[in-house]
């Protein structure tokens, strides 16, 4: 079907004139090949959905009747949302709010992929950038940080994002490694690092959503980090329990989250430093001890503190 481009309405959200005069020169000499995508208004006019720099080339060379291709109201927010990302490069937070449209109308991740022709690592990145604390979100926005920098922040909860901001420094460019290392670590335990006993009790960590290996669109090449401390402590507290060892914790290690999740869970951990232990040597003055990966390790007890008669102290 063909109409007049007078019959074409542009909406003033759809109006891009400032931020996009490119014309199409193909125009000029073949005319409007590929339809503009508009929804009826009932009254012989159409609006606008898809299709502003044919319509507006059309106009520029004077062309006045061009073809249209007719789709239901319903539908307008998705055609838009694919111009959108179609047009000359949006800023990544744009693409976000384009792709997360997408998702709410049902599409999911594969499809959405196949549709913009952005592959899959790219559309999950993207989507999670909704997800930025508003004080992220700024200093994207100011060029303080890159999209790669962003994606890293994104996938954290708001408190933690905020935390790390703060570490690496608001007034430059983080890069997307300093930005992991540091939410890696504040995670705590790693399941690459814990012992083969540990792994036997552990096998269900592959797939598990808290492990941060099992999304390698987000963490490609890492070879997993636990966030899900509860259930790391508990599975630590069964098998320091089946070992008859005690847990401790490392004395150099400050705000250490296993610590705290042990304590939550009524269990008192030791502090002791990796200098006082011994890899393996049982004896009748050492004491059983286990890290938070569950290697064993053997330490000499505490001494018992003395009470001290203050009086007969005095005396002396």
């Amino acid at each position: 079907m063909r109409v007049s481009t007078f019959q074409i309405r542009v909406p003033e959200s759809h109006n891009r004139a400032n931020s996009d005069k490119s014309i199409i020169e193909s125009v000029k000499t073949e005319g409007v090949l590929e339809p503009i995508v508009v929804t009826n208004n009932g009254d012989g006019t159409f609006t606008l959905v898809a299709g502003h720099r044919r319509l507006a080339s059309a106009i520029h060379f004077g062309i006045d009747m061009v073809p249209i291709h007719t789709i239901p109201p319903e539908q307008a927010e998705k055609a838009r949302a694919l111009e959108n990302l179609d047009r000359k490069p949006l800023h990544p937070l744009d693409e976000a709010v384009e792709i997360r449209t997408l998702q709410s109308q049902g599409y999911d991740n594969n499809v959405i992929s196949a549709m913009l022709g952005m592959p899959l690592s790219k559309v999950v990145r993207r989507a999670k950038l909704n997800n930025l604390s508003p004080k992220d979100r700024k200093a994207f926005q100011d060029g303080k940080m890159d999209a790669a920098a962003a994606e890293e922040f994104s996938i954290m909860e708001l408190d933690v994002q905020d935390e790390i901001f703060g570490k690496v420094g608001g007034h430059y460019d983080p890069s997307p490694k300093q930005i992991r290392n540091f939410y890696l670590d504040k995670q705590g335990v790693s399941p690459a690092k814990c012992t083969d006993e540990f792994q036997k009790m552990d096998s269900q960590c592959t797939g598990c959503p808290y492990n941060v290996a099992s999304d390698n669109t987000l963490f490609d090449g890492c070879d997993g980090t636990c966030k899900d401390v509860s259930c790391w402590c508990k599975k630590l507290e069964d098998l320091a329990k089946k070992e008859n060892a005690r847990i401790f914790v490392d004395s150099y290690k400050k705000d250490d989250r296993i610590e705290k999740q042990l304590k939550k869970n009524g269990v008192t951990p030791a502090k002791k430093s990796y200098y006082e232990m011994w890899p393996k040597k049982e004896g009748d003055h050492t004491v059983k001890m286990m890290d938070c990966w569950g290697n064993v390790r053997w330490a000499v007890p505490d001494e018992p503190k003395k009470k001290v008669n203050t009086e007969v102290e005095k005396q002396r």
